[in-house]
């Protein structure tokens, strides 16, 4: 790798430097050099200031909570509140759909080599900025971390993978506040029980696809050179990393984290999390249990969504996700223009699955799902214009045009998505409930405060009890 060129004292690594641009380094450029941040693979930017990066990432973590709280709250409501008519969606319907949508448009926007325009990628980087809190490549990882003995690439695993397991202690420390401020520490323990699985299932929902990204870039590397003949030489002989393109693959390090972290993970989420959802639903519905009481209660947030003909089809949104995600980490070998075809039909085979199953309960919700697929297979098909084809490349002017429709397509979507969701929301309830919280919070201050007085003005003795003896006196 560092071998002196016979022509001279440059070396192999000065030669590939000056091949690469001046935010790349590295085997066929896929490392960022110092000052520089990888967004995802083979693309880097400059670092903004560790001030703002940290700043963006606490504010990406709030509104992370923030959804995770939504998540929870609307799960609840559906599962206390009877549902008025099929016809009419249920709120936690209509936001699973909107995350969904969010999700899988971050997927796509990570296309590798995609040169989206101005107009849409701006919107595209904010999305990025929104999940950025569990993935650690959106804002720029090297540029908070410091390059020390363990590798960038493994703290950006490490990162991906606790972050969301950070953020879930974060809800459970604010619910064991609001359980102190509001006066509910006997509150039951089945209450206590459903909350947590509510946390643990919208944490799992929102991490699932950074996690399986991350499970699958422990594995995944490119052959670079092969053994030359004397007098040539390979620069780069193997399959590289492409996490670490100057780490072989399955060798030193490498081989420890993939085997021992990768492998696993992928078993665990991809076979093992959509595996046992599909049997264990399965199971229930054949001895009869999605009708029981203690049942619903304790695993409707598993298919309470779903028709009972495919209560199982959690399953298959996990399997939907995990399909998208491997196509974007996998896919930089096809090239781009292959990446988005094969991109486009998996959304395909989403929207013909949406159409013959219709999973939903309610008609209006799997209306909202097949529109939001429909959106997604048009941005990624349309992705493929952007790119050069014969040596033509697109016009700023068709770029812009076309973004702006792209744009205001899935604008269009999300506000009309956004509206029917406020619509099902009992505002009255909700306004009531906040009231009453507040003042369960006041009121422990008050007596709190009032006990505190008490004791300090009667010295400990009955007060009131003296002066009513005092009162039924002659």
């Amino acid at each position: 790798m560092g071998a002196t060129n016979t022509s001279g004292n440059v070396t192999l690594d000065d030669y590939k430097t000056a091949q690469c641009g001046p935010a790349y380094q590295g085997n066929l450029c896929g490392d960022c050099r110092e000052g520089y941040g990888k967004v995802r693979a083979f693309l880097c930017r400059k670092c903004m200031s560790r001030a703002t990066i940290i700043m963006l990432y606490a504010a990406a973590a709030l509104a992370l909570i923030g959804l995770i709280k939504l998540l929870m709250y609307f799960h609840h409501s559906s599962n206390t509140t009877p549902r008025k008519s099929l016809a009419d969606p249920i709120s936690d319907e209509l936001l699973k759909v909107l995350v969904l949508h969010g999700q899988w448009l971050y997927i796509i926007s990570n296309l590798v080599n995609v040169p989206w325009p101005v107009t849409l990628a701006v919107p595209l980087q904010i999305l990025n900025g929104i999940w950025s809190s569990s993935n650690g490549s959106s804002i720029g990882f090297e540029c908070i971390f410091p390059r020390n003995a363990i590798p960038l690439s493994i703290q950006r695993v490490l990162f991906c993978l606790f972050t969301p397991v950070a953020i879930m202690c974060a809800v459970l420390l604010i619910e064991a506040v609001v359980h102190r401020v509001g006066n509910l520490k006997h509150s039951s323990a089945t209450h206590t029980r459903h909350k947590l699985a509510s946390l643990v299932v919208a944490v799992v929902f929102l991490s699932l696809p950074t996690w399986v990204s991350t499970a699958f870039s422990l594995i995944t590397c490119m052959q670079l050179d092969r053994p030359a003949s004397p007098p040539y030489q390979a620069a780069a002989v193997g399959r590289f990393w492409v996490a670490d393109m100057q780490q072989q693959c399955y060798a030193g390090y490498h081989k420890a984290w993939a085997f021992g972290l990768g492998i696993p993970l992928l078993l665990l989420l991809c076979i093992l999390l959509p595996g046992g959802v599909f049997m264990f639903m399965w199971r229930s519905r054949k001895h009869g249990l999605l009708t029981d009481v203690a049942f619903e209660r304790h695993y409707g947030f598993m298919y309470h969504l779903w028709r009972d003909e495919v209560c199982w089809w959690e399953a298959v949104v996990v399997l939907q996700t995990i399909g998208l995600v491997m196509v974007a980490t996998f896919g930089f070998a096809l090239g781009s223009y292959y990446q988005g075809l094969v991109t486009g039909a998996v959304l395909g085979l989403i929207v013909m699955l949406l159409l013959s199953v219709r999973p939903f309960k309610c008609p209006a919700a799997n209306t909202v799902a097949i529109q939001s697929a429909c959106v997604l297979l048009m941005t990624s098909y349309t992705a493929l214009t952007f790119l050069p084809y014969n040596g033509l490349e697109p016009g700023h002017v068709y770029g812009n045009i076309v973004g702006v429709v792209l744009l205001l397509l899935n604008v269009v979507f999300l506000a009309s998505t956004i509206w029917r969701l406020a619509l099902t929301i009992d505002w009255s309830a909700a306004r009531e409930a906040l009231r009453t919280s507040i003042e369960k919070g006041c009121g422990v201050k008050q007596r709190k405060s009032v006990k505190a007085a008490g004791s300090s003005s009667s010295g400990g003795l009955p007060v009131e009890s003296k002066d009513a003896g005092a009162e039924g006196q002659p």
